[in-house]
């Protein structure tokens, strides 16, 4: 199954959420292979995003990375934004593939998720 790098993110996020709850055997082997594509591809993204940091990241004179203001991130010279963003954004928008797992609602009924985090699962669901 065909999905982009922000869906990814999407996903690992709700990772956290649903790995210590206690489902049935079929369910927890489907959630079980497709986050361990998921985090695969987390891993890559956090790669490449760090290369894109220390490429276009601001240094002080002694030349480690400048953080931000409020200590969250890394100042990027100003010069170097629109690269920066153009990086990210061709990073963000790398196709990957996911195993061709769906559920039914009946298999994810005892998944315990808010709205927004039962709505990054949707296109694995099966009417």
């Amino acid at each position: 199954m065909k999905s982009n790098m922000n869906e990814i993110l999407n996903l690992s996020e709700v990772y956290p959420k649903i790995k210590s709850q206690s489902l049935p055997i079929t369910t927890t082997y489907k959630l079980s292979k497709l986050f361990t594509a998921v985090q695969s591809e987390k891993s890559f993204y956090d790669t490449q995003i760090d290369s894109i940091i220390q490429q276009f990241g601001k240094r002080g004179e002694d030349g480690n990375l400048l953080l931000t203001d409020d200590k969250t991130g890394v100042q990027i010279d100003t010069a170097q934004i629109s690269a920066a963003q153009e990086k990210i954004n061709e990073l963000m928008s790398i196709e990957v593939n996911l195993p061709d797992i769906t559920f039914t609602l009946d298999e994810l009924q005892k998944v315990e998720l808010t709205v927004e985090e039962f709505s990054t699962l949707m296109k694995f669901i099966a009417d």
